[in-house]
């Protein structure tokens, strides 16, 4: 007879969004101007928790785990649908350290913040959670609508992990 551990039953889950700001640069003559915000993009995702980050995320909650900590997140070019047995995004093009992490009831709340220097010419389909600068373990992946960046405008990313007993 199998026993049922604590972490058999371990619900992981993610959701993302995703918050674009757009600014003017130049006034109505073409003079270069203080930025102003003109206005805000939102977008609402669920992600797909990769079987590896489940393994993670469960270790951790062990307290048993060697792996490094969520520490970066990555945006991309592709739009492939997630898969669970995914390692990496399809076309990484951007990985920065967490602007924010944030763990409360049972939540991990990881924000990547591009200014509006940042990663730009580039139009991102797909973001992760890694533990490394470069490699590592991806935790969670999702794809978006297109968001192209530029220096008029600013990507904010807040990847939200709940865990929760089944």
């Amino acid at each position: 007879m199998r026993q049922t551990h604590a972490m058999d039953r371990l619900q992981v889950s993610g959701r993302v969004e995703i918050l674009q700001r757009f600014y003017r640069l130049r006034d109505r003559r073409g003079r270069f101007i203080t930025p102003r915000c003109i206005g805000t993009a939102r977008e609402v995702r669920h992600n797909l928790v990769t079987t590896a980050g489940r393994t993670y995320f469960a270790s951790r909650a062990r307290a048993s785990g060697d792996d490094a900590p969520v520490s970066h997140y990555a945006i991309g070019t592709d739009a492939t649908a997630p898969a669970a047995g995914q390692t990496a995004l399809v076309a990484e093009s951007y990985r920065a350290v967490l602007t924010r992490t944030k763990v409360s009831n049972g939540q991990l709340e990881l924000t990547l913040f591009l200014g509006r220097t940042q990663g730009n010419g580039v139009t991102y389909r797909e973001g992760g959670a890694f533990n490394a600068a470069s490699g590592g373990t991806l935790l969670a992946r999702v794809t978006f609508s297109d968001k192209a960046k530029t220096n008029t405008n600013t990507l904010t990313v807040i990847h939200t992990i709940t865990l929760s007993a089944s």
